[in-house]
């Protein structure tokens, strides 16, 4: 059976790493897919040879052929009849007038949904989202239509390995990691750097290492607005372009624990690939992050330090709220995954295993796979 499948395969966000994913949870599967690859910086022909070498029955649609079926409408010439799409456009539903039944994801990251969005996702047969509070936002907005929660996988790349050694006067290194390069809140970002100040007067062992997407205004204002001493211990890294398991693994390995004091995620995608590899972090409990663990279970256990998150306020952007979170609660994370390191690096090499079991793309796409086979 051949699927559709549209989306961008390549670039720095978190939406590349679902596609290709859902590349190989939709062919493990047993489906044909034609892909429809939307990252217009050229062809695909850097990302094909990656897919097509594990034996995967693909078929790339032509430069041409992707611009008019996602910016003009015109239905693709397939004898497929499902369309997994990877934020749809109205432009698409040329395909769903041709008979193609359509899933299409999006992604939530604060309480509200714009009002375009709405009645694109009446217009589709079945909505995916990654996450529980994707799927709490979109029905609070009164969509009609049913709506899968299809949580991202891992990469199976991402496996537990030795750190590099610390000697004595090396410091403990934090990783903050932020793709939102306008709205860096939405990541915590400045919380994140605001509680490392504070740690850095009490402690002149600490590092924090951040890897940005680009160098913007918000970024710029922020650093500049820092002290010398406290800029002296960041280690910042500007990082465009694709994110693959083996480059990310080693920037993983390279540090001791994650930090995340995101007030929105819609996939909270780092966090999971850390843990895969049997790494502390510290993160928030709010929106994406809260499919990680089991509610029921001591984070602890899992190697979590948990950043306390507050109630909803105004967020960034025209509308919209999102879990607030203080830099104060960020630090007093960081100080308590310091002083509990050994048993937190330890209880999370021991979940390692189980996270990429439980976070295959094969185990988080199964109902996906499941309504393509009931619909087809």
């Amino acid at each position: 059976m051949r699927v559709l499948f549209v989306g961008p395969l390549s670039g720095y966000t978190s939406y590349p790493v679902v596609c290709k994913g859902l590349v190989q949870a939709l062919t493990s599967a047993g489906f044909e897919l034609d892909i429809a690859d939307t990252t217009w910086d050229g062809s695909p022909d850097h990302t094909a040879p990656v897919l097509m070498e594990e034996g995967r029955s693909i078929r790339f649609l032509e430069r041409k052929d992707v611009v008019k079926l996602v910016q003009e409408g015109v239905p693709y010439e397939s004898e497929g009849d499902v369309c997994v799409a990877v934020n749809p456009s109205h432009h698409m539903m040329g395909i769903k007038e041709k008979g193609y039944k359509i899933a299409g994801m999006f992604v939530g990251d604060v309480d509200e949904i714009p009002g375009a969005w709405k009645s694109l996702m009446e217009r589709q047969d079945v909505i995916l989202t990654p996450s529980t509070w994707g799927k709490q936002v979109i029905s609070k907005a009164g969509v009609g239509r049913p709506i899968i929660v299809c949580n991202h996988g891992v990469s199976p790349e991402f496996t537990a390995g030795r750190l590099w050694p610390r000697g004595a006067t090396d410091p403990f290194v934090f990783l903050h990691a932020c793709s939102a390069i306008y709205y860096p809140e939405r990541k915590g970002t400045p919380q994140a750097i605001e509680a490392f100040s504070k740690l850095v007067r009490d402690r002149k062992d600490v590092t924090l290492r951040l890897i940005l997407g680009a160098k913007t205004k918000p970024m710029r204002k922020m650093f500049n607005a820092l002290d010398e001493e406290v800029i002296e211990r960041l280690q910042v890294h500007f990082r465009e372009g694709a994110r693959e398991p083996p480059e990310m693994r080693a920037s993983y390995l390279a540090c001791h624990a994650g930090l995340f004091p995101s007030r929105a995620e819609g996939m909270g995608m780092m966090p999971i690939e850390m843990r895969a590899c049997g790494l502390p972090v510290i993160q928030t409990m709010c929106t994406g992050h809260a499919d990680h663990l089991d509610p029921s279970l001591d984070p602890r256990q899992w190697g979590i330090t948990v950043i306390r998150s507050g109630e909803m306020v105004e967020a960034w952007g025209k509308f919209g709220r999102a879990p607030s979170v203080t830099a104060k609660d960020t630090y007093e994370a960081m100080v308590q995954c310091l002083e509990n390191y050994d048993s937190l690096r330890a209880a999370a090499l021991d979940a390692s295993e189980g996270v990429r079991a439980g976070w295959s793309w094969e185990e988080t796409t199964r109902p996906l796979v499941n309504w393509i086979h009931d619909v087809s």
